[in-house]
């Protein structure tokens, strides 16, 4: 008994020498694999994805043409740029006297007064007196002759405009054009000289309109009726609608375009603005209610494809997928997914 005692005695005096030798045991490395709670992740989502083609146009007011003059003597007053003028209005002065403009299609040529050859110029001349309201009584028909009642016209209305009340009306009084314009730049001075043709300003209608030069292969981009986004460069976005598309080819450079001709929906967007580049996105493709996921969440697969990491069950799990549209950094997935399922996104 004795002899097991001592046994003992000894085992425990070396379990004890042992313990108070050992080493002191080192510090477990942690995980460098973060936990799922930690990982950046987004949801599979359900939405419409559309693909776009990024073109440049130029906002401008449209119908840009050159209103000439047409009475030789000094230049005494000009319109300002930006101002718009409508039927009556004054243009400009010439040796002190107004030029107006009325609305009409084709130049005036001649002298005008009570026994001229009647002609359609006549009839445009009444047309404009009768719609500013010179002829108050009603006499004037407004037809191709000059009669008395058309000089008593003629002669109400120089009176209205400061012009000697003569009842003639000479070639370049009145500049005719289609439509209110607005004047744009001119190449005159007050005080310089003119001789008729002189151009005198730059006009065009107070609309504006958006040209683009769109690849004559690619005639859907662009069709009658599209409407598209467009990019103003204040950042602004609005929408435009096409209206026109030239039916010729024209070449610029080594690439074959039409002529594409939108106008704002919103009129009174991008006021002001004339002859400003701008950014019109078109839309291309549309595939609605697919889910999506963004772009950089997608992960390639050696042996080809795609994968996407799906947390599931506290677990983060490698599911192949296919692609279709991608658009607005997102691509739509097909496969073992659903809405709503969280997957990761690589960093």
């Amino acid at each position: 008994m004795r002899k097991f005692l001592l046994l003992a005695v000894v085992l425990v005096a070396v379990s004890a020498a042992w313990l108070t030798t050992r080493p002191a045991s080192t510090t477990e490395t942690p995980s460098t694999e973060p936990s799922v709670e930690e990982l950046a992740t987004t949801r599979i989502v359900r939405t419409d994805l559309v693909e776009t083609e990024t073109l440049t146009g130029t906002l401008r007011f449209a119908e840009p043409t050159t209103l000439v003059a047409q009475l030789p003597g000094t230049v005494t007053w000009l319109r300002a740029e930006g101002d718009v003028v409508d039927r009556g209005d004054v243009v400009m002065e010439v040796d002190g006297a107004p030029v107006i403009l009325f609305i009409g299609n084709r130049p005036m040529w001649r002298v005008l007064r009570q026994g001229v050859d009647d002609g359609s110029d006549i009839e445009e001349l009444e047309t404009n007196l009768a719609a500013l309201g010179f002829d108050d009584d009603g006499s004037m028909t407004v037809d191709q002759e000059f009669t008395s009642a058309t000089r008593r016209a003629v002669r109400d209305w120089q009176e209205a405009v400061g012009l000697d009340d003569t009842g003639i009306v000479e070639p370049g009084r009145v500049l005719y054009i289609e439509e209110a314009v607005r004047i744009g730049k001119t190449p005159l001075l007050v005080g310089a000289p003119v001789v008729p043709g002189t151009p005198a300003y730059m006009v065009s209608s107070p609309a504006q309109e958006i040209v683009v030069w769109n690849d004559a292969d690619k005639p859907e981009l662009l069709k009658i009726a599209t409407t598209v986004q467009v990019t103003l460069p204040d950042d602004e976005v609005v929408s435009a609608r096409v209206t026109s598309v030239a039916s010729t080819v024209t070449v610029l450079g080594d690439q074959r375009v039409r002529e594409t001709i939108l106008v704002l929906v919103n009129r009174a967007a991008g006021s002001g603005l004339d002859e400003t580049p701008v950014e019109i996105e078109v839309e291309t493709k549309r595939i609605d209610a697919v889910l999506a996921v963004p772009v950089n969440s997608l992960l390639a697969l050696s042996e080809g494809g795609y994968a996407v990491e799906v947390v599931r069950n506290g677990s983060v799990v490698l599911v192949g997928i296919d692609t279709g549209t991608f658009a607005d950094g997102l691509a739509e997935i097909t496969g073992d997914i659903a809405e709503g399922d969280l997957v990761v996104i690589p960093e």
